[in-house]
This record gives structure tokens, C-alpha cells and sequence, in this order.
């Protein structure tokens, strides 16, 4: 038995103790069993309501609230993740996706198109989109780069506990650890067919997992910091490929602008 186990029954047992002992003394102070008898049955007849309503109604509104507070401190390590570090990693591996499917529907002009219907869209094409990220289009000194500088925010972040709960961006922030001591172990001048094909789904993996954590980040700011979400949507790297897919087609065609989406 478990050392808090016995412990427990211990407590158990000294406090059903003291109510014997404490009844017993009131009888031998008043004499009269008949009222102490009626004050004790009437005690035990309330339990059941006692335990209804601190366990079923008062523990659930508690437990509730708790909820709420460590999604709210969630959500906060998410925003700092993004802020510092994980919307430079998106923008790298959407800089080098040249389909425009997930781009057109993350690209938001107008924040008030966002709704649950519309999120819920998202996700359906998150699911079924082919993330795919391409060595010939990456410059893996720059991505190396990027990820040494954003070490310590992940360490950080992954010996945080309230972050333990959210499994997909635990399992994020592991898989870019991952990808950075590949980088920092290979020759990255002198890759195998093999391994560029290996680095290439990690990356996939980690683009994908960056959108889908965004998204939901997104969806958050848009209920609770609408003001907020507008500053994250104008900086979206989804919205800076637009951008420059258009300027590139602009001066391209010399000045003749034609939407590509």
C-alpha cells in the first residue's frame, strides 16, 4: 500500500475517532441520548446532499474555471512561441511552397470573414492538404540558422508543465529539436539521397504541425483579442507571400497586376 494511501486512512480513522469520542462526551455531559441520537443520524442523513454539492456542482464549477485559466495561460505560451520564433519558422517553409491551396485560404484580408464555419473549413483542409517542403528550395545554413536561435524559447517552453496537456505542439516543438540536432550532426554540404528525403519529411511534418497550431491560435485570438487577432492577421506570412507573389507578377508583367488566387 502507498505510503499516502495509509496515510489517508489514517486521517480517516482519527477524525471518525474524534466524532465518537466527541459524542460521547456529550453525552456524559448532558444525559441525554435520545438528543444526541437525532443529532447524529440527522448529520449522516446530510452527507449525501453535502457530497452532491461540493463534489457534482461545486468541484465541476472549480475544476471549470481551471480549465479556462490553463487555456488561458496556453494560449499565451502559444502567442509567445509565435511571436518569437514560430511564425519566422512558418513564414521559411511557406517562402518555399509554391501551391497555392492552403496559402488562399490562410490568406485573410478581412478579419471578419473568420468564424467558427470558416475555421472549421481550415481544419478540414489541414487534414487533407499534402504539406510538401523541397531541399532544392531551402538554404539549409539560413534554416539552421533560424532554429539555433530559437533553442531557448523551445527549451523553455517544453520544461513548461501547464504545456505537457497539449500534445500536438509538445510533439511540434520536439519534432523542430529533433530537426535541429540533424542539422547541427550532418554535413549539410554533403547530403545522401537518403537523408535530404528524411530532412525533407521532417520538415512536412513540422510545416504542417506550425499551420495547424496557428490556426487554433488564430481561432483563439479572434474570440478573446479581436484587436489582437487583426495585428496577427496583417503579419500572417500567408498574407506576405500573397504580397510578393503579387509584386513579383506586377513587375513581371510591367504593372499590369492580375490576381494569381
Amino acid at each position: 500500500m502507498k505510503k499516502r494511501q495509509k496515510e489517508t486512512i489514517l486521517i480517516g480513522c482519527g477524525l471518525v475517532s474524534l466524532s465518537l469520542i466527541l459524542h460521547f462526551v456529550h453525552v456524559l455531559i448532558f444525559k441525554d441520548v435520545h438528543h444526541t441520537m437525532i443529532f447524529l443520524v440527522a448529520d449522516i442523513a446530510f452527507i449525501p446532499l453535502e457530497v452532491f454539492f461540493t463534489t457534482m456542482i461545486l468541484e465541476r464549477v472549480l475544476e471549470r474555471r481551471k480549465k479556462e485559466q490553463d487555456l488561458e495561460k496556453l494560449n499565451m505560451l502559444v502567442g509567445v512561441f509565435y511571436a518569437e520564433f514560430g511564425t519566422q519558422l512558418l513564414e521559411y517553409f511557406v517562402n518555399q511552397d509554391d501551391r497555392v491551396a492552403i496559402c488562399k485560404k490562410l490568406r485573410i484580408q478581412d478579419p471578419s470573414v473568420w468564424n467558427d464555419e470558416y475555421f472549421k473549413r481550415l481544419q478540414q483542409l489541414n487534414s487533407s492538404y499534402h504539406y510538401e517542403v523541397q531541399l532544392t528550395k531551402i538554404d539549409l545554413r539560413e534554416l539552421q540558422q533560424i532554429l539555433h536561435e530559437g533553442k531557448n524559447i523551445i527549451i523553455t517552453l517544453m520544461t513548461t508543465d501547464s504545456l505537457h496537456e497539449h500534445e500536438t505542439f509538445t510533439e511540434m516543438l520536439m519534432r523542430i529539436m529533433h530537426l535541429k540536432e540533424e542539422l547541427d550532426t550532418q554535413d549539410i554540404t554533403d547530403l545522401s539521397k537518403i537523408k535530404c528525403t528524411h530532412l525533407e519529411e521532417d520538415m512536412a511534418a513540422i510545416y504542417r504541425y506550425l499551420t495547424y497550431e496557428w490556426c487554433y491560435y488564430l481561432n483563439y485570438l479572434n474570440k478573446f483579442y479581436p484587436s489582437l487577432f487583426s495585428t496577427v492577421i496583417m503579419l500572417s506570412p500567408f498574407n506576405k507571400k500573397h504580397q510578393r507573389t503579387l509584386l513579383e507578377q506586377r513587375e513581371s508583367e510591367g504593372g499590369h497586376l492580375s490576381c494569381p488566387y
